[in-house]
C-alpha cells in the first residue's frame, strides 16, 4: 500500500532561537565550515544557468525520475513501493505557535501546506549543479497560471567525509522537490500584514527587502524517519535518531536563492555542511533504500505577528534507489 506518515530524522543543524535571552541554536554539527555562500542577484535571467563547470545537458522533463505513489497502483504490487514519493498531512509536523514562542516554546501539528507538492527527481551528478530551474522541461501540473512555481534542490556529497577535506565539490546528488504556490494564495500573501502567508511574501521578494540574507535565513527542514525499526541502525546511529528526529534543520547559511518571474528557487548544499553533518548524510546514503523519510519546509517565525508557523510544502519519500538515480548529464 502507499506509504503514510511516521516518525523520525538526523540534523544537520538545531532549529534557532529568535529570543537572544533563550540562548543560541546548537551549531556544533556546522562547526567546521567554509565561508557563506552568496545570495544570487535576482536579477540574472531566468534563461541563464550557473552549472559547476562548462559541462551542458539537455532539459530534464521536471518530476520525471520519482514516480508519484497511488494506492491503487502500488496495493498489489509491493516492488513498486520502492522508489516513489507520496503526500503526507502537514499536520504529521509540529511547528511553533504563540503567543510568545521564545519563553512557552509550545509547537502544535500544523495546518495545510501552503504550497501544493507536485513533483520530486532524484538526479546523480559528477559534481554540484546548482540553479536546476533553467535547464528543465515543465509539465502541465506544473505550469499554473498566475501560480509561482518553488524548487527546493538539495545537493548530496557522494564521496567521504574528511576533517582535513579543502575541496567542496565531487560527485553526488541533487534531490530535487518541486511544489506550486497558486494564484489564490500568491493574492493572498501580497495583502497579508501578518501571519505566515505575509512571512512567504516577504520570503518570495525578499531582495526588496534591507538584508535579504535576513529573510532567506528563515528556510528550514523538518527530516523524519518513519520507519526506524525496519532500518539497520548503529547504536551510536539509532541514539541520534531517538533525540533529533522531527527537529528542524535551518538551511543557513549553506544555500543559494534564486528568483525568476514565475519561480524561486532554494539550493541546499549538503557538501559545505560541518563534518559532523556530513558524516551524518554519508553513513546514511546507502542505506536510503530500506528508509521512509518525511520531509517538510517551513519558514521560521520569530514574532507573535508572524505566528503560527505552516508547513510550506512537505512529502514523504519512499525507499529512494541511490544506484539507479538519473544522470543528470
Amino acid at each position: 500500500m502507499c506509504p503514510s506518515g511516521g516518525t523520525d530524522t538526523v540534523p544537520l543543524e538545531l532549529e534557532s532561537s529568535c529570543d537572544p535571552s533563550v540562548g543560541s541554536a546548537t551549531d556544533s554539527l556546522n562547526s567546521s565550515l567554509p565561508p557563506p555562500l552568496p545570495t544570487e542577484d535576482p536579477s540574472e535571467p531566468p534563461d541563464a544557468c550557473s552549472p559547476c563547470s562548462e559541462e551542458k545537458s539537455s532539459p530534464h522533463l521536471a518530476g520525471s525520475t520519482i514516480p508519484y505513489c497511488n494506492a491503487a497502483d502500488t496495493a498489489d504490487t509491493p516492488a513498486a513501493e520502492r522508489n516513489v514519493w507520496g503526500p503526507i498531512d502537514a499536520a504529521e509536523f509540529n511547528v511553533r505557535i504563540g503567543p510568545n514562542y521564545s519563553w512557552n516554546r509550545q509547537k502544535a501539528p500544523s495546518g495545510p501546506a501552503i504550497a501544493r507538492t507536485v513533483g520530486v527527481d532524484l538526479f546523480r551528478t559528477p559534481h554540484k549543479v546548482e540553479h536546476l530551474y533553467p535547464q528543465l522541461r515543465l509539465p502541465p501540473e506544473m505550469q499554473v497560471e498566475g501560480g509561482h512555481l518553488l524548487v527546493l534542490n538539495v545537493m548530496l556529497p557522494g564521496y567521504a567525509p574528511s576533517l582535513w577535506q579543502k575541496v567542496w565539490d565531487g560527485p553526488g546528488h541533487s534531490f530535487v522537490v518541486y511544489a506550486v504556490l497558486s494564484a489564490e494564495v500568491l493574492a493572498q500573501a501580497k495583502e497579508a500584514t501578518s501571519g505566515h502567508l505575509e512571512l512567504l511574501w516577504r520570503f518570495l521578494n525578499a531582495e526588496k527587502e534591507p538584508n535579504p540574507a535576513k529573510v532567506y535565513e528563515r528556510m528550514k527542514i523538518i527530516g523524519r524517519l518513519a520507519n526506524p525499526s525496519e532500518v539497520d541502525l548503529h547504536t551510536a546511529e539509532r541514539t541520534l535518531i531517538s533525540k533529533y528526529n522531527g527537529k528542524p534543520v535551518l538551511t543557513r547559511p549553506q544555500h543559494k536563492v534564486y528568483h525568476g518571474g514565475n519561480y524561486t528557487e532554494v539550493d541546499v548544499d549538503v557538501h559545505i555542511f560541518g563534518l559532523i553533518g556530513r558524516k551524518g548524510v554519508h553513513g546514511f546514503l546507502p542505506r536510503l533504500g530500506d528508509m521512509i523519510l518525511d520531509f517538510a519546509f517551513v519558514l521560521e517565525a520569530h514574532t507573535d505577528e508572524e505566528l503560527p508557523e505552516v508547513v510550506l510544502m512537505c512529502m514523504q519519500c519512499h525507499k529512494f534507489n541511490m544506484e539507479s538515480a538519473r544522470s543528470w548529464y
